[in-house]
């Protein structure tokens, strides 16, 4: 199989003030460059390797490798990486939560039960928490407004109660009415 997929110099083409390399040979592309391989003869017909074998493109060779340190552990453990990107108008709180029930879901058939998931990030429970705090934070200013209103007017005015005459400021020494 090596010496099929080869691709070997064969000299060079020179034109005015340039070379070209010239190579000779091809590489092997995909399964079925690879089944056309002649892998030996049987009487006077060549043996193909698609003949004697099944041949199937299988997934590319990783061109990086993840690993995975736990808390408290001393040892990195081999780590597949998924990040997800919620769209605008959504709430990334409630895809978190539904990627997480998916991933629960695919335990034991799809995923086995030996694989771990930790999550490192999930800014849909941030951005949960945020929300959380901003609806306190206004219901703290909404108290604040309102004992400031009752301070200020008293807690009969600021009710919106009072003695039905507006209590209005009266001058020394005049009788009501």
């Amino acid at each position: 199989m090596g010496a099929a997929d080869a691709e070997l110099p064969a000299g060079g083409l020179i034109s005015g003030n340039r070379s070209i390399p010239v190579r000779v040979g091809r590489l092997l592309r995909d399964a079925g460059d690879v089944g056309d391989v002649i892998v030996g003869v049987a009487g006077d017909r060549a043996v193909r390797l698609r003949d004697v074998a099944q041949v199937t493109d299988g997934p590319a060779e990783p061109s990086q490798y993840v690993s995975f340190l736990a808390g408290g552990s001393t040892s990195f453990e081999p780590a597949v990486t998924i990040a997800l990107a919620k769209r605008e108008g959504t709430n990334a709180a409630h895809i978190a939560e539904q990627v997480l029930q998916r991933v629960n879901q695919l335990r034991g058939r799809v995923l086995s039960d030996d694989v771990r998931l930790t999550v490192t990030r999930n800014y849909g429970e941030t951005a949960n928490e945020k929300s959380q705090e901003l609806l306190l934070h206004i219901l703290i200013a909404t108290l604040a407004v309102t004992a400031l209103v009752w301070l200020a007017l008293g807690w009969r005015q600021a009710a919106g109660g009072g003695d039905g005459r507006g209590d209005r400021p009266r001058a020394a020494g005049v009788p009501d009415g």
